[in-house]
């Protein structure tokens, strides 16, 4: 990874870093992380490119609930909500809570749940700072995202309980990055186009990843029993370094989205490849937003 100057002789490695910052209690020493991190000098990276300002359906006060099934077997649910917008540091800003989990008889067999909140700026529909809790098993990691919004790259900091030792690490990733929620949202922000293509980076956890999709031409899609007209994004999403080359060995896996054909760019369904086969995700309820917000969301390209 090219950076301009020299590591700081004086800062210890990563390693001691990490034993260092937990005390005897197993309590994490955020303040030792701090003063020990490696400090690297980037060189600055490329402002986002804007879109034009536009009013979209979404808003504070929105939400939405999800099943999950694999095949005839529901397997899990998940839920998003969008709180109020307020202004800070003469930016708006909004926070956005999404959670999955599992249904019972599946949890007893793998227990895998995750809450993201994001705060998201409706200046370029991009993430400040992310907290990300997975749980799996009995093992609980927490992973805080500082997403660069100078020319900085983006600061994570994760710790596993399992093992009570804190972990930090700057990478440098495009500042037109989005999380799982911000993706969303930003593709609800633009125009959506038939035969139009969609990329953009997504940085979920310690990965980041590459999504390319394709705008279909509208279709019906169910919704309790009436039909709804929809776009669809059907695409591929893959793995990538952080300066955006492909993981070799990784595999390439589809996706299909249908959103309504209208300006609140509801998500009805979805279609996601795993390692465990094809889930289908649909939307079970909606509550809508009580004000449209005017943004001025970055360009997917």
């Amino acid at each position: 990874m090219p950076f301009e100057g020299r590591v700081d002789r004086k800062a210890v490695n990563q390693k001691a870093v990490n034993r260092k910052a937990v005390n005897r209690k197993g309590t994490v020493n955020k303040s030792a992380i701090r003063r020990r991190v490696v400090h690297r000098r980037y060189k600055p990276l490329p402002a986002p490119r804007l879109g034009a300002a536009r009013t979209v359906g979404w808003g504070a006060g929105e939400q939405m609930t999800f099943e999950a099934r694999l095949g005839p077997l529901l397997v899990g649910r998940a839920a998003l909500a969008i709180g109020r917008p307020k202004g800070t540091s003469g930016r708006q800003i909004i926070a956005v809570r999404g959670r999955s989990e599992p249904i019972p008889s599946v949890a007893a067999f793998y227990k895998l749940s995750e809450e993201l909140v994001t705060t998201v700026d409706l200046g370029g529909v991009l993430p400040l700072r992310s907290r990300l809790t997975a749980t799996k098993g009995s093992r609980v990691t927490r992973t805080t995202t500082q997403h660069g919004t100078t020319r900085r790259p983006l600061t994570q900091q994760w710790v596993k309980r399992g093992k009570l030792k804190p972990y930090l690490r700057r990478r440098r990733v495009p500042r037109d990055h989005h999380d799982p929620l911000t993706a969303l949202l930003a593709l609800r922000s633009i125009p959506l186009i038939p035969g139009q293509h969609v990329k953009l980076t997504l940085v979920t956890g310690r990965k980041s990843f590459r999504v390319e999709g394709k705008v279909l031409a509208p279709r019906d899609q169910d919704f309790k029993g009436r039909g709804v007209s929809c776009l669809g994004l059907s695409g591929v999403v893959y793995q990538v370094t952080d300066s955006g080359r492909v993981w070799r060995g990784k595999r390439r896996r589809r996706f299909m989205i249908w959103v309504s054909n209208d300006r609140r760019r509801i998500p009805i369904t979805a279609e996601l490849q795993t390692k465990f086969g094809t889930i289908d995700v649909n939307l079970t309820s909606y509550r809508r937003a009580r004000r449209p917000l005017r943004v001025r969301p970055v360009a997917l390209r």
